[in-house]
């Protein structure tokens, strides 16, 4: 069966610009991609391009260049990207002939109807009316679907890794589609920069804390040092003789002892000051409280003053004002 045929594909003009014929079958909407002028051209000095014109501008009369200045200014910039209807109006005479010519009927970018009265013969104006144009957007695009999907996938991904290593070397794989991200979808670009924050913070807390931080799950310092004789201690303190007993030093460091366990009590503290989320603060108070043998009573009601103050940044609004 063959196809039907479109008298329209075959009545266009022969012309280097858009005429009235070329709107004989139906009005047209185009968006304009850059104007032009020519200003030693007497009768058409300003060529409008628009999407898909194959080389045939929109060069307006002047009645219509005026309606273009009165609705959407004198930089014609501006109206790149901007979008109008065309018609073909078939009362407009040339040499006393009715030849039609092309007209303006609705622009976009204005939110109601202007009017603009222009002359359109000697001592003679006419209102010109110009409706709004409510461009059709495209739905969605599947880009866009694909990126949140993305993103979603992403951030359910986090809870798989349990080491800051693996999650690290995930975070370096997905980088430039990160970036990328960063550009097409900034809200998205946000939302999974902060889930992966929050999910290296809950994993750095988990790996910060080991025996010696804080008193060898019990031992005392001069304990532990004297468990590993001619050796630097974790916390850098001098190396002790192989025969020298817990007691016998414990002398000799107190100072040093006090030192360090007040260093490791500063370093819980700052960490559950960083603490993002109930559940990461609960967890490095957890792991605290086995080290308060070790701490010594006045180092260790520091800790739970400080601590408690914490856990209320976290606390019910209700709560607090109990």
């Amino acid at each position: 069966m063959s196809q039907p045929v479109n008298m329209a594909d075959f009545i266009a003009a022969k012309s280097d610009q858009m005429n009235a014929d070329d709107l004989m079958d139906a009005p047209r909407t185009i968006t304009i991609t850059k104007v032009t002028a020519a200003p030693d051209a007497a009768e058409q000095p300003v060529s409008i391009h628009y999407e898909g014109d194959q080389g045939k501008p929109f060069k307006p009369c002047k009645t219509m260049r005026r309606i273009l200045v009165g609705v959407w200014g004198k930089d014609a910039s501006k109206y790149v990207g901007r979008s109008m209807t065309l018609y073909r109006d078939g009362t407009v005479a040339f040499g006393g002939l009715q030849v039609g010519g092309i007209r303006i009927s609705h622009m976009s970018d204005i939110s109601e109807d202007k009017t603009v009265a222009l002359l359109v013969t000697r001592g003679r104006k006419a209102p010109f009316k110009i409706k709004p144009l409510v461009m059709q957007r495209a739905p969605a695009a599947t880009s866009e679907d694909g990126a949140a999907r993305w993103a979603n996938g992403y951030i359910a991904k986090l809870a798989d890794f349990t080491t800051l290593d693996a999650l690290q070397t995930f975070a370096t794989e997905k980088a430039a589609k990160l970036a990328e991200l960063a550009t097409a979808r900034p809200e998205l670009h946000e939302k999974v920069t902060a889930a992966l924050a929050t999910r290296t913070a809950d994993l750095k807390v988990g790996s910060s804390f080991d025996d010696d931080d804080l008193g060898g799950g019990g031992q005392s310092m001069a304990e532990q040092i004297a468990d590993r004789p001619g050796e630097t201690d974790t916390f850098g303190l001098p190396p002790v003789d192989a025969n020298s007993s817990a007691e016998n030093i414990t002398e000799n460091i107190t100072g040093a002892e006090k030192s360090v366990a007040e260093q490791a009590v500063e370093k819980v503290i700052a960490m559950a000051a960083a603490a993002t989320t109930a559940e990461a603060l609960e967890k490095i108070i957890a792991e605290a409280e086995g080290h308060k043998a070790a701490m010594g009573p006045e180092l260790a009601t520091k800790l739970e003053i400080a601590l408690d103050q914490e856990r209320s940044r976290f606390a019910p609004v209700g709560e607090l004002a109990k």
